[in-house]
């Protein structure tokens, strides 16, 4: 039939149909403070099997977990967004049974999986079945489209040369967003539009407190306590991204912006906030505003600086 014959013509994307939500293995847990774990996911980042728009991005999406198929659970990644790059052409060309010049034609591998490591930041507190996760191993855990467009980095605060000078400031799970923002520098592809190792100074400021959080069973284990988060890394990230880092314990971000020993010039400068809190967020971007005398453009954050998520590609017609 004629409307039989339409559909041959039309263009879908290889992943259109594909489940919204896949198993995904758990391949490492880790304390990283009193009541602060990072799980590592293996997950499915192929473009044949992934929809582009369900998987991460952006740094400072989220991603949606559930176990045992209960109730869908947000929580933060604190690694880079999925490469891109190599692993994508390599399942393309297994795909197409494409060869280079020095091989020779064989039999199609259908193969396309393009497996990558998600490290989730997960508080006790927030997220109790997913922490419970390193003592576990056998749940069965699946990841599902992540929230979010994530953080707008593509605008003039990308301009290296206009903003040498770049401020980053975190607190409560801000630093996993901070860790994935950094990290994701030193990925190869995609371009990571801040270019930190070419700016002149880049600082991150961090702040962590004991404030203690209330869990399901009553307990009141500390929220992360005061040690910072990923101690360990902050000597590559200044080695590879030139960042340095100033860490302080039950401080507000206004006082560490304050207080700090840097010199900046507010017109070079861009502000990166990635604060847990709102309150402590508009506080911050208030003062940088005025007081700081950064310009609106030149200061981002998860709230107020949000891209449009990636949109689903509609079908076209081949003619």
């Amino acid at each position: 039939p004629e409307s039989e014959r339409g559909a041959w013509y039309i263009s879908l994307p290889a992943a259109h149909d594909s489940p919204e939500w896949r198993n995904v293995e758990v391949v490492n847990t880790a304390d990283v403070a009193p009541g602060v774990r990072v799980i590592t996911l293996k997950a499915e980042t192929s473009r044949q099997m992934v929809a582009r728009e369900r998987t991460y991005n952006a740094v400072g999406q989220i991603a949606k977990v559930k176990i045992d198929g209960g109730d869908e659970v947000l929580v933060r990644p604190c690694s880079p967004p999925f490469e891109q790059g190599l692993k994508q052409r390599e399942a393309l060309f297994r795909l197409r049974h494409d060869v280079f010049a020095h091989q020779e034609k064989s039999e199609p591998d259908p193969d396309v999986s393009a497996p990558c490591n998600l490290e989730l930041y997960v508080e006790q507190y927030k997220a109790p079945e997913v922490y419970a996760l390193g003592d576990d191993a056998g749940a069965l855990v699946e990841i599902g489209p992540f929230q979010g467009g994530g953080l707008n980095l593509k605008d003039r605060a990308a301009a290296v040369f206009l903003f040498p000078t770049v401020l980053i400031f975190a607190s409560g799970d801000g630093i996993a967003t901070a860790k994935a923002l950094v990290e994701s520098e030193m990925q190869a592809q995609p371009a990571q539009p801040l270019a930190l190792r070419m700016r002149q100074q880049v600082h991150l400021f961090y702040k962590t407190d004991g404030a203690k959080q209330e869990t399901e069973d009553g307990s009141l284990p500390e929220s992360g306590g005061t040690k910072p988060h990923f101690e360990k890394s902050f000597s590559t990230w200044g080695q590879k991204c030139n960042v340095q880092v100033h860490h302080e314990k039950n401080v507000s971000l206004v006082d560490m912006f304050e207080d700090g020993d840097f010199a900046y010039h507010p017109a070079t400068t861009v502000a990166i906030v990635l604060s847990e809190s709102e309150e402590e967020e508009e506080e911050l971007v208030t003062h940088l505003l005025g007081d700081g005398e950064l310009s609106d453009e030149a200061v981002l954050s998860l709230r107020r600086s949000e891209q449009i998520p990636v949109r689903e590609v509609s079908a076209s017609k081949q003619v």
